[in-house]
C-alpha cells in the first residue's frame, strides 16, 4: 500500500521503479514480485492505469484543449501515449472528450 500510495503522489514525474522500491526498502525485483501479487499488475501498469484515469477526468474539462490536459498530466500529446490510451480506452482521445461531453 504505501507503494500505491508513493505513485499516487508521484504521478506527475516520469517512472523510476528503483525510486519507488526504494521507498518501501525493497530491491527493485523483490518489490515488483510483491506489488504484481497484492495489486494485479505491475507497478508500470498501476503507473500507466493512473495517468489514463488522470488524463480521461482532465478530458472532461471542456474548458482546456486536449494538449492542454496531457501537459496537465505530465504527457506529451504527440507521444506514444495516445497510442497507448487508444489501446486501453478503445478510443482516441478526442473521441473520449466527445463522447463525455454528450
Amino acid at each position: 500500500m504505501k507503494a500505491k500510495d508513493y505513485i499516487d503522489k508521484h504521478y506527475l514525474e516520469k517512472f523510476c521503479i528503483d525510486k519507488v522500491a526504494s521507498n518501501v526498502n525493497l530491491s527493485k525485483y523483490h518489490f515488483i514480485r510483491l506489488f504484481k501479487k497484492h495489486i494485479g499488475c505491475t507497478p508500470y501498469s498501476y503507473y500507466q492505469g493512473l495517468k489514463i484515469n488522470k488524463l480521461k477526468e482532465r478530458l472532461c474539462d471542456v474548458n482546456i484543449s486536449i494538449s492542454q490536459a496531457f501537459a496537465d498530466c505530465g504527457l506529451d500529446y504527440n507521444g506514444s501515449f495516445v497510442k497507448l490510451f487508444k489501446e486501453k480506452v478503445g478510443m482516441t482521445p478526442s473521441q473520449y472528450r466527445k463522447m463525455n461531453i454528450k
